[in-house]
This record gives structure tokens, sequence and C-alpha cells, in this order.
């Protein structure tokens, strides 16, 4: 399969990109991912010209993403949960089913 054509990014582009997600954020009052934060996926987008998670979602924030924490406490690339306890949450039972827990 091809590699997709990265696109260069510029300070600017960066800036507006995570100033997006961030209103985008506290508009849906959504907590974002403490671990990776929005540099992660502003920058992704910017690269591909699309949700680095789900290609699928050519948007970045996306609508479907309010779905998505609604049903399951967090997002589909994980970028944006409904509160640091359910991203907690989600952290702590990932970490003991990959120790065998849970």
């Amino acid at each position: 399969m091809p590699k997709k054509q990265e696109l260069k990014i510029n300070d600017s582009d960066f800036r507006r990109k995570a100033q997006q997600i961030v209103e985008f954020a506290i508009a849906n009052n959504l907590t974002i991912n403490p671990s990776i934060g929005y540099g992660y996926s502003a920058e992704n987008y910017l690269r591909f010209g699309n949700c680095a998670c789900a290609p699928e979602r050519k948007m970045c924030p996306c609508e479907q993403c309010i779905g998505d924490v609604t049903a399951k406490g967090w997002c589909k690339c994980h970028l944006f949960y409904r509160s640091l306890e359910v991203f907690y949450e989600d952290r702590v039972s990932k970490a003991e089913f990959k120790k065998g827990g849970k």
C-alpha cells in the first residue's frame, strides 16, 4: 500500500489547529487526553489532512467524536474524554488487561 503524502506544517497553521481543538473541547465540555495533549492530533491532522487515528474522518475535531464520547466516554482516537475520571479509568483498565488482570 503506498504511503500517504505528508503535508508541510507551518507554525501559524499549527497554532490555529491547536486552538480549534482546545475551543472544541471547551465548547463541548470535553477533557483533552493529558497523555498526548492536543499537539499530537493537530500536527497529524496538518500532516495527513484527516484524523490520524480514523482516516475516514476528514475533520479533526469531528462531530462524530461527540457521539463517541457520549457512548463510550472517549472518542475513537482517544483525544477527547468525558472527564479526567473516565480517562484514568480507561488507562487503569487497559493496564490491568495488559498485565493479564480483568
